[in-house]
């Protein structure tokens, strides 16, 4: 099973690779993407991409908006 984690720096690698983003563009999609892989495991165990729902991630963005952070 391919894990959520591989899909991030196989995301992060095509922003590097393919769109030539900044290092600090592709640092800041991957804490924010790793945050979230972290709630996602936290919330329902080893989940595969095929588990999430739209509950999850509005659970997470509800968090997220708990804490005032920016929606950028």
């Amino acid at each position: 099973m391919v894990k959520p984690k591989d899909y991030i720096l196989e995301f992060l690698e095509y922003l590097k690779n393919e769109k030539n983003y900044s290092p600090c563009t592709i640092s800041a999609y991957k804490s924010d993407l790793l945050k979230l892989n972290s709630h996602l495991e936290n919330y329902n165990g080893n989940v595969s991409l095929h588990e999430i729902d739209i509950f999850m991630l509005k659970f997470y963005f509800s968090k997220v908006s708990e804490k005032n952070i920016s929606a950028k």
